[in-house]
């Protein structure tokens, strides 16, 4: 018989052998469930594999049933298929079937300030005479509704896009007004870089004038850009071709042919009161040439390098005006953009831009004795810097001058003309994509404004004294939003 020490060795040493075949059991079946775990899971990715090949398929089978229809047969039956019958199946798949894929993208955005001036509202807002000349500008002591604009565009068919703008809004007088911003047509896979637009368009002149409200980082537009485009922006029936160039960097050249009639086109045949106080004398225009006002542009972008890119643009505009009958305008203006943004950001934050425009007009006005050329020139640079996500800081400075002008109207009463400088700071909180909240302050100084009684009236004589200081300062809270599709804003 063993002693009682052994006894209890062995029995200790037994213990822990049938411990260590039951832990033995237990491993063995959790590496059984496991090993079922993962098949189950690669099963059905198998699955879902299978699901999707056979979704590409369908799509790459209905791809070239499309492309092998002739397109004069899409065309004549699409008219006979817009109404469905009426006894047929359900009106989705009524339209579904009938209509085709539904290609346009409608989206709407609001803009509105609020806000005050030292100014009085007559100065604020006098046509594109006053301090806050431009159209969409905030114009009145409270509050604004800038604009809201609804856009449509989208594909049309393997040959042509298309886009039209329309914008809404309050003047200061609270009556509602309604504005065709846009509507044209876009060639699609041209070859040797071509691409052709016709239609109503902004004139792609710099960056500011094509550009729209929504899209811009500031509460108004440059006044310099106001005084050369009108409040507006330049923009009129025409057509242009651009072509993109086979050179190592991105290359464009855009040249174009547009009406040169309208209340859109205040530089050249619009119908206003002219420039510097040189009425529109000759009521239309004589001949095909006289009709037309010409552009060009030439963009070239280059990357520095992975995060710093620069645009250099130069562009040219030059048509009739209708202050004489021989009377012609030219605007010049060159362009830089420059962006700087880490490899790695958040939400496309941060980042640093800097954007200037350099802006020179002849404008021919007046006939026999009286006949002139009025010189305007003038500049903005601003900077962007988006410090934080949702979160940007800018600052503009803005100049303009002028020389010319008639007795009854003189440069320097001009407010439009006279030499003028602004400087407008402002931050903006984008909550997300499709909102915007923004601060701004502007503080002008112009020639053009009263003296010490800046609040009187622009028109009363005792308010334009040569003494007082000739400024005013405004502040400005913007609300942006946006609803629905709106497309990517250029670079």
């Amino acid at each position: 018989m063993l002693p009682h020490k052994g006894r209890v060795a062995l029995g200790a040493t037994l213990a822990a052998l049938s411990f260590g075949m039951a832990g033995m059991a237990q491993a063995q079946d959790d590496t059984d469930a496991m090993r079922a775990q993962i098949e189950a899971l690669r099963n059905a990715m198998s699955d879902m594999q299978a699901a999707y090949e056979r979704q590409v398929d369908a799509l790459e089978q209905r791809l070239e049933q499309l492309e092998a229809r002739p397109a004069a047969e899409v065309t004549a039956a699409a008219p006979a298929r817009v109404v469905p019958d009426a006894g047929a199946a359900p009106l989705a798949e009524a339209l579904s079937y009938h209509s085709g894929d539904i290609s346009a993208s409608v989206g709407l955005n609001i803009d509105m300030a609020g806000g005050g001036s030292t100014a009085s509202n007559a100065v604020l807002k006098d046509g594109e005479a006053g301090l806050q000349g431009g159209g969409h500008d905030p114009n009145k002591n409270g509050f604004t509704l800038q604009a809201a604009e609804l856009a449509i565009s989208g594909a049309v068919d393997p040959y042509f896009d298309a886009r039209a703008t329309m914008v809404f809004l309050l003047d200061q007088d609270g009556e509602s007004v309604v504005e065709l911003e846009e509507a044209w047509a876009q060639t699609r896979n041209l070859p040797a870089g071509l691409q052709v637009r016709a239609g109503h368009y902004y004139t792609e002149f710099g960056r500011i004038n094509p550009m729209h409200l929504h899209a811009q980082d500031f509460a108004d537009q440059p006044f310099i850009i106001t005084r050369m485009f009108g409040g507006d922006g330049q923009r009129a029936p025409g057509a242009r071709v651009s072509w993109l160039a086979p050179l190592p960097w991105y290359s464009e050249v855009i040249v174009g042919a547009q009406n040169c009639n309208g209340e859109t086109m205040p530089s050249f045949c619009g119908e206003d009161e002219g420039v510097g106080g040189f009425g529109n004398a000759i009521i239309k225009s004589r001949n095909f040439s006289d009709a037309l006002t010409y552009s060009g542009r030439w963009l070239n972008g280059f990357d520095f390098s992975d995060t710093v890119s620069v645009n250099l643009g130069t562009s040219v505009a030059y048509g009739p005006n209708r202050t004489g009958p021989d009377n012609d305008t030219l605007i010049v203006g060159g362009d830089l953009y420059a962006k700087w943004q880490p490899e790695r950001t958040e939400g496309g934050f941060p980042f640093l831009a800097w954007q200037t425009e350099v802006l020179y007009r002849d404008y021919e006005a007046g006939f026999g004795i009286d006949r002139t050329t009025l010189h305007d020139w003038g500049l903005y640079t601003q900077a962007v810097w988006g410090f934080r996500p949702g979160w940007a800081t800018g600052l503009r400075f803005g100049y303009g001058d002028g020389t010319g002008g008639t007795p009854a109207e003189p440069l320097e009463g001009d407010l439009n003309r006279a030499k003028r400088y602004r400087i407008s700071p402002n931050i903006t909180w984008y909550p997300t994509e499709f909102s915007k909240i923004r601060l701004q302050y502007n503080h002008d100084w112009s020639e053009g404004l009263p003296g010490a009684g800046v609040n009187a009236d622009i028109t009363d004589p005792a308010a334009a004294s040569p003494h007082g200081s000739h400024t005013a300062d405004s502040i400005w809270l913007q609300l942006g939003i946006a609803l629905g599709a709106h497309g990517a804003h250029s670079f």
